[in-house]
């Protein structure tokens, strides 16, 4: 089973967070190989675009399952979300309500195997 470095993953983005920002959360979702085979990161959007039905955002989670584009490819994989703070540090990334419903969704129905929060 492959280690996932999440500090080391929340260090790489922590430029991204730019001056407003105090966190960003980062979605990577990894193959049964280790590839990585989607990122994603919070951001503003609509319904189409994959944000749910409460408000205006796509979380990190949803959009990097989303990136993949295959959802067969999601058939044993990890999705790693990491919650980057100030100085890149990893927070606590615990998924909210919708984010645990799609995650639960993804590893019924698409067989995502494993997902670790920072």
């Amino acid at each position: 089973m492959p280690s996932y470095d999440l500090n080391g993953i929340a260090a790489s983005y922590e430029p991204m967070l730019g001056r407003i920002r105090t966190s960003l959360h980062v979605a990577l979702v990894y193959g049964r190989g280790g590839a990585l085979l989607g990122v994603a990161t919070n951001r503003v959007g609509s319904r189409s675009q994959g944000a749910g039905f409460s408000g205006m955002t796509i979380h990190a989670e949803r959009a990097a399952m989303k990136a993949v584009g295959d959802v067969t490819m999601l058939r044993g994989a990890t999705l790693v979300v990491v919650r980057v703070g100030r100085g890149g540090k990893a927070l606590s990334s615990a998924p909210c309500a919708e984010c645990q419903c799609a995650i639960a969704s993804a590893m019924r129905k698409y067989g995502l195997r494993r997902v670790i929060h920072s």
